[in-house]
């Protein structure tokens, strides 16, 4: 639902003029409204109604929603309302902060999922709420980053033990999905599979292996003819090119053929991934759950014995 590549400038104003309003009306009620969202005690002591103010917060928020989805879809609109507000709640405290900070990130990250958008023909509202999803990914991983280099700093190295047993887990984790479900996306693998290929071929019988390098050819081969075709398809479409009805009947007739051909292909190489992943949910899964497990049991335990050390040698110097 929604596309922000459709809206006309008419409904830029109509919105701008409404969250103008709503604006101007959570400027002039800023107080109560702070007051009950980070002191509700304080608020309840000099007489504040909150159900009121929730009320007055609330249905400002639902026209904001209602307003929105139409135009940008459920997905980007809740991305908005909620991502830039989180990213400032875990950099600062300060309210005006938070607000600065939100309005960046909000212009920042829809000028950078625009451009991913047109850079790689991707959709547009998608592209921008995948952008938001990263930075807040990136935000967390810098915060905790900063807060373990701190326990580094304080405790030594032993801190690097949690994370290891965090690891160790994940790995645990990946292993024992590859070993349950192999016919499931597993990204890790495609990703060390694409940077290092011999490792679905290692997994393939020598008769697969001389298919999977057949087809490889032949989608390479059918690709580039394809992506040709199309161009020349486009250029006649925008009057760059000329070709009469019946050749251009003919072309599209090829490109629906030569597309059915690339889909067999494809459907060839998705044949054998599961084959090699038939094999590798015993090679590889059965052995990334139990060294992951025995590690991060090992973490584990000699984390809880560091704690413990901490704690004794800690009271033993209490007044």
């Amino acid at each position: 639902m929604g596309s922000i590549l459709t809206v006309s400038g008419r409904e830029v104003a109509q919105l701008a003029l409404l969250y103008a309003v709503i604006g101007a009306l959570h400027v002039a009620v800023r107080r109560p409204l702070v007051e009950i969202s980070f002191a509700p005690e304080a608020a309840l002591a000099r007489g504040r109604r909150l159900r009121w103010w929730d009320f007055v917060f609330y249905i400002t928020f639902g026209i904001v929603v209602t307003s929105s989805v139409r135009i940008a879809g459920v997905l980007l609109v809740f991305s908005y309302l909620i991502v830039p507000a989180a990213v400032a709640a875990l950099l600062t405290a300060s309210v005006p902060a938070r607000l600065l900070i939100g309005w960046a990130v909000g212009t920042l990250v829809s000028a950078a999922g625009l451009w991913a958008s047109f850079a790689w023909d991707l959709p547009t509202g998608a592209a921008v709420v995948t952008s938001f999803g990263a930075l807040m990914t990136a935000v967390a991983l810098a915060l905790g980053a900063r807060i373990l280099w701190g326990g580094v700093r304080q405790r030594g190295l032993g801190t690097l033990r949690g994370v290891g047993a965090v690891l160790c887990a994940m790995v645990a984790g990946a292993g024992l999905l590859l070993t349950l479900l192999p016919g499931m996306d597993h990204l890790w693998l495609d990703w060390l599979e694409a940077a290092a290929p011999p490792v679905r071929l290692a997994f393939l019988t020598p008769g697969e292996r001389a298919v999977y390098h057949d087809t490889q050819e032949a989608l390479g081969r059918g690709a580039a003819d394809l992506a040709r075709l199309r161009a020349l398809q486009q250029d006649v479409q925008w009057g760059a090119g000329e070709m009469s009805g019946e050749q251009q009947e003919r072309l599209r007739q090829f490109l629906a053929s030569r597309g059915e051909i690339i889909a067999g292909d494809r459907m060839v190489l998705a044949t054998l991934r599961a084959h090699a992943r038939g094999r590798q949910r015993f090679w590889l899964g059965v052995p990334l759950l139990v060294l992951g497990t025995a590690g991060a049991a090992s973490g584990l335990r000699r984390w809880w014995r560091q704690d413990a050390a901490d704690n004794t040698h800690g009271s033993d110097h209490q007044p």
